[in-house]
């Protein structure tokens, strides 16, 4: 009987110590939440930025989602922590940030540049647009018809809050195929500002601005050397999956009562690719009220865009 009890009594005492061991090695009170894009600093001049996937009484792994790497971090060495809101990014939280956001189709965004970073965006393959970003503010751009240069100009964009953004551009026009009936050599410019509001994966961007054509340029007789035309532009994006993001927008041109809306789909092949497929068609004003042409047929879109560096 006596070694019965002292049996139970020592495996009591050991299950007792295990508990112990086990309510000290995992029992604390989580910081972080999973899920959530957080910055962190620490005492070492660290800066890491990415998901948490694991935390234990004295240490952190995050995840950064466009690289995969896995970074563990020391808490008592953490100084400052930072979490970006989950509502207001939520797309991004399951996509990761969208790489080719500052296009639509031949519409562009107020979204920051990438410092440093090269982008050419071709339309149809024959019209380039090529951006370089010497910070994440301002960038330099030009136009190209194959290899023929059309254009050239400068860009800026700035961040307002964390959802709201805006930008300007301007450009100056050459012709190319000056010839005695058009000897024109300066085209034209234009000039436009944006205001963008969303995130890289879903946003909407409404633009105004104007195109300033030399008259000779066009071949239209004009008692003015400058044919002016304002226009205002909207877009929208929306990022529905990993590869996959719907694009739309509209241009209206109201000095000619003439609108073109297009839409598509953008291919997200990797960081540095992507290809939009979709079509545009025109509006027609009927009792001063734009509508749908239907009996036009859409002209067919095919964009390719690229990142370097």
């Amino acid at each position: 009987m006596r070694s019965i009890l002292f049996l139970i009594f020592s495996i009591g005492i050991a299950f007792n110590s295990k508990s112990q061991n086990n309510s000290d090695s995992t029992a604390f009170t989580p910081k972080y939440k999973r899920g959530v894009l957080y910055t962190i600093q620490t005492t070492i001049d660290t800066k890491h930025s990415g998901y948490i996937i694991e935390e234990t009484k004295d240490y952190i792994v995050i995840e950064n989602r466009n690289t995969n790497e896995k970074t563990e971090i020391n808490k008592s060495q953490i100084v400052v922590t930072n979490a970006k809101k989950q509502t207001n990014r939520y797309s991004e939280d399951i996509f990761g940030e969208n790489e080719h956001a500052n296009t639509y189709m031949i519409s562009g965004t107020a979204l920051l540049f990438e410092e440093g970073q090269s982008i050419s965006n071709n339309h149809y393959l024959i019209i380039q647009n090529i951006d370089y970003a010497f910070s994440e503010n301002w960038a330099v751009s030009a136009t190209t018809f194959f290899f023929y240069p059309l254009a050239i100009g400068a860009k800026c964009a700035f961040k307002i809050n964390e959802l709201n953004y805006f930008g300007f551009s301007a450009n100056i026009m050459g012709n190319i195929f000056s010839t005695a009936a058009s000897p024109a050599i300066f085209g034209g410019y234009s000039a436009l500002g944006r205001f963008t509001h969303g995130n890289s994966n879903k946003n909407f961007t409404i633009s105004t601005g104007i195109i300033s054509l030399n008259s000779e340029f066009i071949g239209i007789s004009s008692p003015t050397p400058f044919i002016n035309i304002p226009f205002v532009a909207g877009a929208y994006c929306n990022r529905f999956s990993k590869r996959f993001a719907f694009n739309a927008e509209v241009w209206a041109f109201p000095q000619t009562m003439f609108a073109l809306v297009g839409a598509g789909f953008k291919y997200v092949n990797n960081e540095r690719i992507a290809w939009t497929f979709g079509c545009y068609t025109n509006l027609v004003s009927v009792n001063n009220t734009l509508k749908l042409d239907l009996k036009s047929l859409p002209i067919p879109y095919i964009g390719y865009t690229r990142k370097f560096n």
